[in-house]
Order: structure tokens, then sequence, then C-alpha cells
């Protein structure tokens, strides 16, 4: 899953699927300092067989601005749903 306004495969999405299909709860991946989160990919087998999403920065196209707060970054994207918990790693 993507943000909406973001095309598929759009390396700067706010939601960043690594792997978007699996079983099991999946994995929420937590900006490092760079704002992006694909360098996550590499851990992927770490986390078993589930669906895996990255949450990024918005404003990394240069559209409006950083959020301020890891909360405030938590607010700013649809966080994929699905059956079961979500777990931030």
């Amino acid at each position: 899953m993507v943000d909406a306004g973001a095309p598929a495969g759009d390396p700067f999405a706010v939601v960043l699927p690594l792997r978007a299909h699996g079983s099991g709860d999946p994995r929420l991946c937590l900006p490092p300092p760079t704002g992006l989160t694909g360098g996550y990919a590499g851990l992927l087998r770490t986390f078993g067989g589930r669906p895996v999403y990255g949450l990024q920065c918005r404003g990394l196209r240069g559209e409006g601005g950083l959020p301020g707060s890891p909360a405030e970054l938590v607010t700013a994207v649809a966080v994929p749903r699905g059956r079961g918990s979500h777990r931030a790693s």
C-alpha cells in the first residue's frame, strides 16, 4: 500500500511496501534520520514471511514539510490495515 498521492512503485511514498504480502501481523519500520526506509529491504528475511512496510517522512519530494516528531509521522500516514495487530520495528 502506498499513500494515495504517490504513483505505484514510488520510492518516496509515505508508506513503502517492502513486502506487501505474507502471513502474520505486518511489521512497520520507522524511518532512520534520512527519512527513507528502502534500506530495510535487506532485513526482510529476519521478519519471516510477514508483510513489511516502511513509514517514510512526507516531504521527501519537496512537497510540504518534514514531520516534527515520530507521533506526527504516524498520524500523517495511511497505515496499512489488515487483520490483527501492527507492530513497529
